[in-house]
């Protein structure tokens, strides 16, 4: 089929596209968008799924980085959009838009052509018009059009490394042959990666919703663990590459529902996860095909969880200081934001009637057991935070000489795709719970209660 293709004209090509989307469409009545690139060496077939809009220009970055990477000479996108019939409303906004399927084709400083058949629905039953194929000179303006292109710029090319190839079980045996000292950490890591799997699967079977989130969340902690042991390691960088480059085998965005899970499920699956990696290590086997195991299983539960690209961006961070730091070192505090940190502690305690009194030596704000954090533009989280303790958002106005009390929530329950932002997660106060539902207040009446500070009382 490669070598049919590569020898094939453009406009061959478009056709044979063409007749395989008619029969999917005719077979299903539907066409799931994606693309089909074609290098000097291999043909590789990329699904096209993106959230929302806004994740479009992600989309078109990844997918022109990739497809440079990877030495692609021609691209077909194929999928269904709509076709606007008002004059001056965009498709999307057009009440009596239609609907079609498209087939675009780009061939590297070549030609470009481009398919449209429309969508037809009766009662029911859809059926797909013919053919219009249109040239170089009558193609609509779309960035799907322009992954082949460079663009322009009066700087140097900046030098990358190049892509990351996969292994076959010959290239494996190969490397191994090379490296004997390695071989048996080969073998090892396989088979810990065959076993985690099988207990990932059983995990999956005893939870309920959120699944995969509370898998990724645990293996993302179980690994970080291993890198912290091995210093880490230096291929780190590499993984995030091949996320990048391997858009047919990674999803570039979530590919499940992005469901918060329950804190016994989680804690489940950690307990579970670090038993198998202490039990792994007392048997003997050495840190490097530990992590291997993992780090494989985590691409594969990571990208769907939250896409490869914020995943790769995730293990990027693993080579910065940032996740072995705490929230006050992330963000730099100076004597402003420590002054109002104190006083977040100050106004939680005096809210809940328990008795504080702020320490020099006692930095991570925990008052009555609360993790007590000030958030003058939502509650920023950050990796060393503890998935299961719980978080209370304050926020400070000292000009206005005002605070108040945002909200809560566990760690775990914060630290989700939608709110990471450069190695954190910054939780907006509509996303916290209501502070009526604060876990174990009653617990607090107990408690001496509080008093007001006095200057002997002061840090």
């Amino acid at each position: 089929m490669h070598s049919k293709l590569k020898s094939s004209t453009l406009d061959q090509h478009i056709e044979e596209t063409c007749r395989r989307v008619r029969a999917e469409f005719e077979r299903s009545g539907e066409v799931h968008p994606g693309f089909e690139c074609v290098t000097d060496a291999e043909i590789f077939h990329v699904p096209a799924h993106w959230p929302d809009p806004s994740a479009k220009g992600a989309a078109c970055a990844a997918l022109r980085d990739s497809f440079r990477r990877r030495g692609v000479n021609r691209y077909l996108f194929a999928g269904e959009c709509w076709v606007g019939k008002t004059p001056g409303l965009r498709p999307a906004d057009d009440p009596d838009r239609g609907e079609s399927v498209q087939v675009l084709a780009v061939e590297r400083n070549g030609l470009r052509r481009y398919a449209f058949a429309e969508i037809m629905r009766n009662e029911g039953t859809a059926t797909l018009g013919p053919w219009q194929v249109n040239g170089d000179g009558n193609i609509p303006q779309s960035w799907l059009l322009e992954l082949l292109e460079d663009g322009h710029s009066d700087r140097p090319v900046k030098a990358e490394p190049a892509p990351v190839g996969k292994l076959s079980t010959s290239d494996l045996q190969d490397l191994m042959d090379q490296h004997p000292e390695h071989a048996a950490d080969f073998r090892d890591s396989v088979e810990i990666h065959t076993q985690l799997g099988d207990l990932i699967a059983d995990q999956m079977q005893k939870g309920a919703n959120g699944d995969a989130m509370a898998i990724f969340m645990t293996l993302d902690s179980v690994l970080y663990s291993i890198v912290n042991e091995m210093g880490s390691p230096k291929s780190l960088g590499q993984f995030a590459h091949f996320l990048r480059d391997h858009l047919d085998k990674f999803p570039m965005f979530p590919t499940v529902p992005n469901q918060v899970p329950s804190t016994q499920h989680l804690r489940s699956c950690k307990d579970t996860l670090q038993r198998f990696s202490c039990e792994k290590r007392e048997a003997g086997h050495t840190h490097f095909a530990i992590f291997q195991a993992f780090m494989n299983m985590y691409m594969c539960v990571g990208s769907q969880a939250i896409g490869a690209l914020s995943l790769a961006d995730r293990i990027e961070d693993w080579d910065r200081d940032d996740r072995s730091k705490e929230i006050w070192q992330v963000e730099n505090w100076s004597e402003d934001e420590w002054a109002e940190q104190v006083l977040a502690e100050l106004v939680f305690s005096k809210a809940m009637n328990v008795q504080y009194f702020p320490e020099c030596n006692k930095l991570c704000g925990s008052v009555a057991g609360y993790r007590v954090r000030r958030a003058p533009n939502g509650l920023v989280l950050v990796p060393l935070d503890n998935d299961e303790d719980i978080f209370v958002a304050v926020k400070v106005e000292k000009i206005k000489g005002e605070a108040c009390i945002e909200g809560w929530l566990r760690g775990s329950e914060g630290k989700l795709s939608q709110f990471y932002q450069e190695n954190c997660w910054v939780i907006p106060p509509e996303a916290l719970h209501d502070m009526e539902e604060l876990p174990g207040k009653e617990a607090l009446k107990a408690m001496p209660p509080f008093q007001e500070l006095t200057s002997e009382d002061c840090p």
